[in-house]
C-alpha cells in the first residue's frame, strides 16, 4: 500500500453542509465554532469530516466512531485503529487535503488567495538559497507560485516527521521528488490545484501515490453514506 491522497476544492460560498457537521465529534464541532471567519469554520469543518470517511474507509469502520488524540507537538493520531495507518490532513480557504499511509505521511494545501509575502519572509522562511532560486521579483505570478510550491513541500515534509512548524523551514533541502532534513528523508509529492491552490505530500516507505480530487457534490454524497468516490 503506498499513499492515498484526497483534496477537496470548496464551494465559494463558504457554507458548511450539515452532513459534513454531523460526522464530526462534539469538541470538533465546538472547534470549529470557535473560527471567526466562515472560510475557516468551512475548511476546518471539511477536512476533519474528510479525515474520518477516508480512514473510516481504509479500515472499515464508521467514520462517525472514530476517536483521537495528538502527539506533544500536535500530529494527530487515531486511537484504537486495528493496523498501523498514519494519516495528515491540512485546510486552506477553498480547500482541503487528507493523506494515509502505512508509514510517516505528511500532507499540505496552500492559497494564494492570501498570502502577502516577499523576499525577505523567502529567505527567512526558505534560506537564501532557495529564495533567490525563484527569481528577482516577488509580485510575478510566478514567484509566488514557486514560494507556494516551496512552502508546501517542506511543510508536508515538517508534518510527515510529526514536527509541524517546530523545526524551521530552511532546513529542509527539496531536490526533486525528495525532500531531507539531516538524517530524514521522504518521498515528495506535488501538484497545483487550479485556479489558485498548491497541494503537496511527503512520506516514508514505498512508492507509489494515488490522488482522489472530489468535489463539493461528491464529498456530501459521501457524508450522508453513499458509497465512496474512486
Amino acid at each position: 500500500m503506498g499513499v492515498t491522497l484526497y483534496s477537496l476544492l470548496l464551494p465559494d460560498d463558504r457554507a458548511v453542509d450539515p452532513a459534513w457537521r454531523g460526522l464530526l465529534a462534539p469538541e470538533e464541532r465546538a472547534r470549529a465554532d470557535r473560527f471567526r471567519r466562515a472560510a475557516d469554520r468551512q475548511s476546518f469543518t471539511a477536512a476533519h469530516a474528510l479525515a474520518r470517511l477516508a480512514l473510516g474507509r481504509a479500515l472499515g469502520l464508521d467514520p462517525a466512531g472514530l476517536t483521537f488524540t495528538a502527539t506533544a507537538k500536535g500530529k494527530p493520531v487515531l486511537c484504537g485503529g486495528p493496523v498501523r495507518l498514519d494519516f495528515s490532513l491540512s485546510h486552506a480557504e477553498g480547500a482541503v487535503a487528507v493523506a494515509l499511509a502505512p508509514g510517516e505521511v505528511g500532507v499540505d494545501v496552500e492559497t494564494l488567495r492570501r498570502i502577502e509575502i516577499d523576499q525577505a519572509l523567502a529567505e527567512t522562511a526558505l534560506g537564501a538559497a532557495a529564495a533567490a532560486r525563484l527569481g528577482p521579483d516577488p509580485s510575478s505570478p510566478a514567484w509566488r507560485a514557486g514560494f507556494l510550491a516551496a512552502w508546501t513541500a517542506r511543510e508536508a515534509a515538517l508534518k510527515a516527521a510529526g514536527l509541524g512548524l517546530t523545526a524551521p523551514m530552511s532546513g529542509i533541502r527539496i531536490a526533486g521528488a525528495t525532500a531531507t532534513f539531516g538524517h530524514l528523508r521522504w518521498r515528495l509529492w506535488q501538484s497545483p490545484l487550479p485556479p489558485d491552490h498548491h497541494l503537496a505530500a511527503a512520506w516514508s516507505g514505498t512508492p507509489g501515490l494515488s490522488h482522489h480530487p472530489l468535489d463539493p457534490a461528491a464529498f456530501t454524497a459521501w457524508c450522508r453514506g453513499a458509497a465512496p468516490p474512486r
